[in-house]
C-alpha cells in the first residue's frame, strides 16, 4: 500500500449509487459512478483526534466540505473504494474505504465524509472470517 501523496489533486470515490437494483422483479445491474471531490472544495484531515491509532474501527481520513453538497448525493457510496490523485505525478492510488457521512444534527447539512485505510478494512474482514471458519 502506497502512502498518501504529499500533494493531492483530488479524491475519487467509486460506487453504485442507485436507490433500487430491481425493476419489475428483474435485477438491474448498476453502472459504477465516480464521485469526484476536488481538493479545492474540501479539507483533508488525517488521523482525526477521535481515532484509535491503527485499530480496525479507526477513521483515517476525514473530508470536510467548504461548501456542503446535498446529502442525497452520497447514497450508495459507503463501502466504496477511495482513490487519491497525486498532484505531482497524476497517479491514482487506492487509499481507503468510504465509511460514513457526518451531518449537523440540527440543520442536517452535510459536514464531512469519513474513510478508513483499506488495510484496516481488510484486517477487519480477515478477523471475521477467521472466527467464522474455524
Amino acid at each position: 500500500m502506497k502512502d498518501r501523496p504529499a500533494k493531492l489533486e483530488d479524491v475519487e470515490i467509486w460506487g453504485f449509487p442507485k436507490e433500487t437494483h430491481y425493476k419489475d422483479n428483474n435485477f438491474i445491474y448498476p453502472l459504477p459512478s465516480r464521485l469526484n471531490l476536488p481538493i479545492s472544495d474540501i479539507t483533508v484531515a488525517d488521523r482525526a483526534t477521535f481515532e484509535k491509532k491503527d485499530e480496525v474501527d479507526s477513521i483515517n481520513y476525514r473530508f470536510v466540505f467548504k461548501h456542503p453538497p446535498p446529502y442525497a448525493e452520497y447514497f450508495g457510496y459507503p463501502g466504496s473504494p477511495v482513490f487519491f490523485t497525486d498532484m505531482n505525478t497524476g497517479e491514482k492510488t487506492i487509499q481507503g474505504i468510504f465509511m460514513q457521512v457526518t451531518r449537523d444534527s440540527a440543520t442536517k447539512i452535510l459536514i464531512s465524509l469519513d474513510a478508513c485505510k483499506i488495510e484496516n478494512a481488510i484486517r477487519q474482514i480477515d478477523s471475521i472470517l477467521s472466527k467464522t471458519f474455524r
